[in-house]
């Protein structure tokens, strides 16, 4: 196995592995899932716990642990964490082999990257813990490859472990199936028939990878990937029942009634899609209907969209069509129903304010004086739940708190503050990782409370050489970091 203490892996903060996101899926899903604000989180493999730590800072009342087999990464987080100053976290070297019912019940067990990654053994383990250390009603979290779409990469994947029988170093094995890759890409740049093209693309796609996810995704010593079928029926031995999956199937045309069918229904569409990789979510107790999402349930759940129009009130109360884009310029949505235009107008008006529906419901009624009948809120939920699985509208059943406004000693958050020191990607408190350019970097730095809009300014200018910034240009930047939560009150 490559050393995660020589090639630490990725230190990403994975939103889908979220509390919220893993809770509201779960609603949907009809399952009651358990409360976020006091929940008990456990992660297998957390690295250096960049991803347990987001958790920490944005549910403070919650506890999380995270194990990982190297000493490094673990050292690493626990230095960043007494940075932070959490004290609801804890992240621990240990082999999860080691790990027994005693160590304790979690509301959500967590393993991104682990299954497909370990040998049968662990894997089996893996199992048994979400077994074992999962609350009744709690949600385990997997992450794995899948066929048909990893026999491409598998058989990549051969080629180089082929060629590199004979090294062990971790370094050296990196360095020289970047160096292979390159030569299998030369070899065939003459040739354009459809299995070459194929492979040019394949090859370019992974001489780009990051190193540190390269090396652990197509160098371990195992990477063994599954059909979804096979994965059911293994996880089903652990008395362990399917709940759903982070990116699920729009077309429901093949589900049927019986749950046993809707597996098979999961697996043609694996062929179908020549799908690679899923990450599914699995429960204790057996889930009796069909494994479909409940859109109606959306009334019990908070929302947002980043959407935009160019229309006028005048014309979303009118009959005519009305598009609304992302802040991409995508078209989302091109609507002539009046309660649709309404909601889509309202959430483009309040974003990046998140509201329950309810509330959603009583503003179009109070602004737009327009009345929603039971159709109305029918359809309005359908709807809206067609711009989730697009991913145009975001669910939360425990919105982020963080601030809307620029206070006039505005605070960023900490987690933000320390990463731009790093000079790293950056997480806001929604969970999403930005690349923000050298200034808001600066910027993020001075955002801890102690210095008013002034002193921010001044301390800013001192650190730029050149193009200094004038009250205006800190006034617009500071109004981004707020709509991208960043800020907290």
């Amino acid at each position: 196995m490559l050393s995660y203490d020589e090639i630490p892996y990725t230190q990403n903060i994975y939103q889908q592995t979220q509390p919220n996101t893993l809770a509201t899926l779960a609603i949907l899903r009809d399952h009651l899932p358990p409360a976020i604000l006091h929940c008990r989180v456990l992660e297998l493999g957390c690295a250096q716990g960049n991803n347990l730590i987001a958790m920490a800072q944005t549910i403070p009342h919650g506890f999380f642990v995270g194990i990982d087999h190297s000493t490094t990464q673990i050292a690493a987080g626990n230095a960043l964490i007494a940075q932070l100053h959490l004290v609801n976290i804890q992240l621990k070297y240990l082999d999860l082999q080691t790990i027994t019912p005693e160590f304790g019940l979690f509301d959500y067990i967590i393993a991104h990257g682990v299954y497909s990654w370990v040998a049968p053994p662990v894997r089996e383990k893996l199992l048994a813990i979400c077994r074992d250390n999962l609350q009744p009603e709690g949600i385990a979290y997997l992450s794995y490859n899948t066929y048909p779409g990893w026999q491409s990469d598998e058989m990549l994947r051969e080629i180089l472990l082929f060629h590199l029988q004979q090294v062990t170093s971790p370094i050296e094995r990196l360095k020289k199936a970047k160096q292979l890759l390159k030569s299998l890409s030369d070899s065939i740049a003459h040739r354009y028939d459809n299995y070459a093209l194929s492979l040019k693309n394949k090859l370019q796609h992974l001489l780009q990878l990051p190193d540190n996810y390269f090396a652990h995704e197509h160098l371990e010593e195992y990477n063994d990937a599954v059909f979804f079928h096979q994965f059911i029926q293994q996880v089903q031995q652990y008395d362990l029942h399917y709940l759903t999956d982070l990116q699920t199937y729009m077309d429901n045309s093949l589900w049927s009634e019986n749950s046993e069918d809707f597996i098979a229904q999961q697996q043609y569409q694996d062929f179908l899609s020549n799908r690679r990789y899923r990450e599914t979510l699995l429960c204790r107790r057996e889930i009796a209907s069909p494994p479909q999402l409940n859109y109606r349930k959306i009334k019990e759940l908070s929302l947002s969209a980043a959407l935009k129009t160019t229309a006028t009130l005048s014309q979303i109360l009118s009959a005519d069509s009305v598009s609304f884009d992302n802040f991409a310029g995508k078209t989302v949505a091109a609507v002539s129903l009046p309660s649709l235009k309404a909601v889509c107008y309202c959430l483009s008006q309040i974003y990046p304010k998140i509201l329950n529906f309810q509330e959603i419901i009583d503003l179009i009624q109070q602004d737009y004086a327009f009345q929603v009948d039971t159709a109305d809120e029918d359809e309005i939920l359908h709807f809206l739940f067609n711009l989730f699985l697009t991913k145009d509208l975001e669910l939360y059943c425990y919105p982020p708190n963080f601030c809307f406004t620029v206070s006039s000693h505005p605070v960023a958050s900490p987690l933000a503050r320390l990463q731009s020191l790093q000079g790293e990607a950056v997480t806001n408190l929604r969970g999403e990782t930005f690349w923000l350019d050298k200034v808001t970097n600066l910027l993020l730095q001075s955002l801890d409370g102690q210095h008013s809009h002034s002193q921010i300014l001044s301390r800013l200018n001192k650190q730029l050489t050149d193009n200094l910034f004038s009250p205006s240009q800190l006034q617009q930047r500071l109004k981004y970091l707020a709509a991208q939560a960043f800020l907290v009150s």
